[in-house]
């Protein structure tokens, strides 16, 4: 048995390893522009998100709750960004869209934000640990 054992780690030591055993790996730069791709058109969703914000509803990306908006838009998933983004980007394309859903998207992704404002801001309390809302 040791005898067995003593050949099969020659011959693994002395034969090349197999052709395709780094087909299913990806190399470095096709990584690193995979990443850098998903980065932009995150930051490209974000942006689009916070001008259609910075025209519709003012107020809620000024001072404060413009810093806890930005800080809830970055809490979202990149399927989440994308999608409000492509809402919004659609409200800003078509203003014409139906008087009535326009204004009720409008008003979701306002409140959307000031969800998620307020979660940052409770996750903040916590963490600091300090009560927020009874």
């Amino acid at each position: 048995m040791g005898r067995c054992l003593t050949i099969s780690v020659v011959l693994s030591m002395v034969l090349p390893p197999s052709a395709g055993a780094g087909e299913h790996l990806v190399d470095r730069a096709e990584i690193t522009a995979r990443l850098r791709a998903a980065h932009a058109e995150r930051a490209s969703n974000q942006a689009k998100v916070e001008q259609f914000l910075s025209l519709h509803a003012p107020a809620v990306v000024q001072g404060e709750s413009g810093r806890r908006a930005s800080a809830g838009l970055a809490a979202l998933s990149d399927d989440e960004m994308r999608d409000l983004a492509n809402r919004a980007e659609a409200l800003q394309a078509d203003p014409v869209a139906g008087g009535v859903v326009k204004t009720l998207l409008i008003l979701g992704i306002i409140v959307l934000v000031v969800v998620l404002i307020a979660a940052a801001a409770i996750k903040s309390c916590k963490e600091q640990g300090a009560e927020c809302l009874n």
